[in-house]
This record gives structure tokens, C-alpha cells and sequence, in this order.
């Protein structure tokens, strides 16, 4: 009897995440995407084993659950670009100048 083929793209949940996997043919083979979306930003990871895509997305899928963001070694500090981004866009609620009021204070009236 043969075995029911999986159907793509495959979804990898913990809680409430969902890693996804897809499938994309080449001529010179398979190769499997590994797609999960963290701070509003798309990564995708490529693999050329079914296997190596499951067990990635399932560690994926689980650091995404219990909202292990250091985990995700490229998104942390400013030495990457999206830290670096998120820093000059925080930093005048931090450091206000005279000429730039802090978002942080309140308004009397």
C-alpha cells in the first residue's frame, strides 16, 4: 500500500504559533522553505532535507511560544539592522531635547 504524501505547505504549531513549511521544485531538486514572522517582519529559512526543515521549524515554532526572543540570535542588540532601526526610532522618547518634546510626558490641560 503506498504511503499518503504530505500536503504543502505544512504547518508546525506550538500554542498559538505557526511555523509554516513549503515545498519548491527545482530541476535540480526539492528543496523546503522554512516561513515564520517575527515583529511584524517575514524570515525564511532553506533546507534541502524534509527532515532538517521539520526539526527546524518545531525549534522555531517553540522559541516563537514561549516568546524566547533571545533566541533568535540575528534580531538581538544593535549590532543588527533591525536593532539598530528600532533603537533611532525609540531613542527621542528616551533622550528629548528642548526642541523635541518626550512622547513619555503627559499633557496638562
Amino acid at each position: 500500500m503506498r504511503a499518503k504524501a504530505e500536503a504543502f505547505p505544512l504547518a508546525v504549531k506550538a500554542g498559538s504559533t505557526a511555523v509554516k513549511i513549503y515545498r519548491d521544485r527545482k530541476p535540480s531538486g526539492d528543496y523546503y522553505r522554512v516561513v515564520y514572522y517575527l515583529g511584524g517582519k517575514r524570515y525564511r529559512l532553506n533546507f534541502s532535507d524534509l527532515d532538517r526543515a521539520k526539526a527546524e521549524a518545531q525549534a522555531k515554532a517553540a522559541q516563537l511560544a514561549r516568546g524566547d526572543l533571545d533566541a533568535f540570535n540575528s534580531m538581538a542588540g544593535t549590532d543588527s539592522p533591525t536593532g539598530a532601526l528600532w533603537m533611532r526610532s525609540v531613542r527621542p522618547a528616551w533622550h528629548s531635547t528642548p526642541r523635541q518634546p518626550s512622547m513619555l510626558r503627559r499633557r496638562r490641560y
